[in-house]
């Protein structure tokens, strides 16, 4: 997500239901998909969840909103906000759970920065410090 913001949300439908056969109580959801975006085209995906902005998640929510309203929000969140990269393909086997399956096991699909912020050193020589020229100057 952009500037790393985390957590982030997926749009997606739940509903609870009756199952008429055996009278059970189910809990049913949905992440919805839209068109991939320009880094996950670079990865062959041919769809993307659709994940909402935070000033989008209150809209999505709210139960009153008119339907062009929310189509509106079903758009691929942009591709600069995102980057990914290769795990293990055994997290496609169910039985197989835990958090290192979501280890790289490659390098990004887009190449990050890493930052160094540097301050310039003045060197000022006697007399001619910025506090002094700032009282001269007044």
């Amino acid at each position: 997500m952009k500037d790393g913001q985390r957590p982030f949300a997926f749009a997606g439908l739940w509903d609870r239901w009756t199952d008429k056969e055996t009278g059970e109580i189910i809990d049913s959801f949905a992440i919805i998909t839209t068109t991939p975006n320009s880094l996950l085209q670079k990865i062959g995906h041919h769809r993307s969840p659709v994940i909402l902005e935070q000033s989008e998640e209150r809209l999505w929510l709210d139960e009153g909103i008119p339907l062009n309203d929310v189509t509106a929000l079903l758009n691929p969140l942009p591709g600069e906000y995102m980057n990914a990269y290769p795990i293990s393909t055994d997290i496609k086997n169910p039985r197989v759970h835990g958090l290192e399956l979501l280890q790289p096991t490659g390098e990004r699909v887009e190449k990050e920065y890493d930052y160094e912020l540097y301050s310039e050193i003045q060197l000022e020589g006697m007399g001619a410090a910025p506090a002094r020229k700032r009282k001269n100057d007044e």
